[in-house]
């Protein structure tokens, strides 16, 4: 397995564009790895986490294509992690040439929020079906807040939310 860390900065990147602190001051002038960019990782040739607005300048510096990729885990929808711009050159006006099929992987709610076209999402649901996977915890916001988990039953569809220390239980009875 390759992995590749195309950058690992902060949300704003940096430095920042009207700083002018020592520290911003010097990262433009020395450049390099000192300009920090919004992070994404590439695995193999083909898998991406996180669609960032930096991805294809930094996949550039790694001498990387972004071309390949065929799988995107999109770890959630703040936009220093997503940049939906990248999908313009994937709709039938723009279209590259040869360009791969795209899996999107995400929870639910990333889906939902960063408002991708219905035919590029692959739901966890989706694949858990697909991969005959009885069951699908669903952790969320509302979930970790309470101290719960979510409990989907592939098979019959059905959902129940438990407290974490409910989940052997559930799955045995």
């Amino acid at each position: 397995m390759n992995i590749t860390f195309l950058k690992t900065g902060a949300a704003t990147s940096s430095p920042l564009a009207f700083c002018r602190c020592d520290f911003c001051n010097k990262a433009r002038k020395l450049g390099g790895k000192d300009f920090r960019k919004r992070s994404s990782i590439i695995i193999n040739t083909d898998f991406l986490i996180d669609f960032s607005p930096d991805v294809l300048s930094a996949s550039f510096m790694y001498g990387k294509s972004i071309a390949d990729i065929r799988y995107c885990l999109q770890t959630h929808s703040h936009s220093d992690h997503f940049d939906p711009s990248h999908f313009t050159t994937r709709i039938p006006e723009y279209m590259g040439v040869n360009t791969p099929a795209l899996q999107l992987y995400g929870s639910e709610a990333t889906l939902k929020k960063i408002k991708i076209p219905e035919n590029l999402i692959v739901s966890v649901f989706q694949v858990a079906d697909k991969k005959g996977i009885p069951f699908v915890l669903v952790l969320g916001p509302d979930e970790v807040g309470a101290g719960s988990v979510t409990i989907k039953n592939m098979s019959s569809g059905a959902q129940t939310t438990t407290k974490n220390e409910g989940i052997v239980n559930y799955l045995l009875d």
